[in-house]
């Protein structure tokens, strides 16, 4: 029931949609376990579910498997149609979202990272002893490599503010058999490595996944992407970051047009406007 969004949000989760007025509904409820169930029954592997969008990406070898999908009354593969909304807004909470400004503000030297904090004017949030403290920041990239050993992370690490790695294409270590420009990217905006890099927000908290492969192009990166954003939503993040975009595909029958760039076709839009 929405009105019991504890079952399947965070309590940090609740908590953000009490400070931005936004209200849980029918898009936040896990999908039926009885749908999943049943399509597993038929030999097909779900590889990821989406709350957001009701449904599922699943992989099957049977050539015939359409024609058994279409029978099946709860699917609809033509047009995805939101049920009728029922909404919970939760009551506003009393304490403070993020922590309190630093009483001493560090005296960072920004060495090779001075130009574009100061371009920015970075500096001078820092200098007011702002530096991100209880902002928890969700990366959903290529991979980050290296994040584990590089020395602007040390810190982030050693105070646990890497709060949790999600691979969504597989088992590999994302430390080490992944692409690096999710590493870049986090260093931008978490990097605290006095006198070489200091990033953005150096003491926020991050959450990192894996959703792109940079090996091959296809649409089931998108629910990957989709996923995580689910998840970091559930978990009450107060940022997505993200640098990935889909338009041409391995195979060309699955490109999407420049008409289908309306926010409202692709998979990834639908679910980056909810």
């Amino acid at each position: 029931e929405v009105s019991k969004p504890e079952e399947f949000l965070s309590a940090r989760s609740i908590e953000r949609r009490a400070w931005q007025s936004l209200t849980v509904d029918a898009t936040d409820l896990p999908v039926s376990s009885t749908y999943l169930d049943n399509l597993k029954n038929m030999d097909l592997e779900v590889i990821h579910v989406s709350r957001w969008l009701n449904g599922a990406a699943i992989r099957s070898s049977d050539p015939d498997i359409l024609e058994t999908l279409y029978k099946e009354p709860y699917i609809d593969s033509v047009q995805w149609v939101s049920p009728a909304i029922e909404t919970y807004a939760p009551p506003f909470p009393s304490n403070k979202r993020f922590h309190d400004p630093l009483d001493t503000p560090p005296a960072y030297d920004y060495g090779y990272s001075r130009e574009q904090i100061e371009l920015i004017h970075v500096d001078l949030l820092h200098s007011k002893g702002l530096t991100g403290r209880g902002v928890h920041i969700a990366v959903l990239d290529a991979g980050f490599k290296n994040v584990d050993s590089v020395p602007s992370f040390i810190n982030m690490i050693s105070e646990g503010r890497l709060l949790d790695t999600v691979n969504f294409l597989g088992k590999y270590d994302m430390f080490r058999m992944s692409s690096a420009h999710g590493m870049y990217v986090l260093s931008i905006m978490g990097a605290e490595w006095n006198g070489n890099l200091i990033g953005t927000a150096p003491h926020a908290s991050s959450l990192l996944c894996t959703t792109e492969n940079t090996y091959s192009e296809y649409p089931v990166e998108e629910v990957a992407w989709i996923e995580a954003a689910e998840l970091a939503d559930s978990l009450g993040f107060d940022v997505i970051n993200t640098s990935l975009g889909y338009s041409y595909f391995d195979d060309s029958l699955m490109n999407y047009s420049y008409e289908d760039m309306d926010g409202e076709t692709t998979y990834i839009s639908r679910a980056a406007s909810m």
